[in-house]
């Protein structure tokens, strides 16, 4: 895709660049993950995610980056997977209450 970077042309090295715009933040300072509306449901998780997943997958993909779930046993590819019921499932099993994203990010 035209509108991923390209490692070759990135400016600085170690230096964040931003694809995407965040899907959300905590609606309370220093909020956990019960404060962030796209973890309030899996069809919330899928609608912040599921554009998201391809791009990353798609960037990663063009510098044969394949990865893998730390979460779940299972996965299909990144794309689907990362929006999928059983990875948001996961992932909210392993996010703890009352402790602040910003901690755990």
């Amino acid at each position: 895709d035209a509108d991923l970077p390209a490692v070759e042309v990135m400016p600085e090295e170690n230096v964040w660049f931003t694809v995407s715009d965040y899907i959300g933040q905590p609606t309370t300072k220093n909020g956990d993950a019960r404060t962030c509306p796209f973890f309030g449901s899996r069809a919330a998780w899928k609608a912040a995610v599921q554009g998201l997943a391809p791009k990353v997958g798609k960037l990663l993909s063009r510098y044969n980056v394949w990865p893998e779930c730390s979460l779940c046993a299972r996965h299909m590819g990144w794309d689907e997977h990362i929006p999928a019921a059983k990875h948001f499932d996961e992932l909210m099993k392993r996010l703890p209450d009352g402790v602040p994203l910003s901690q755990i990010a």
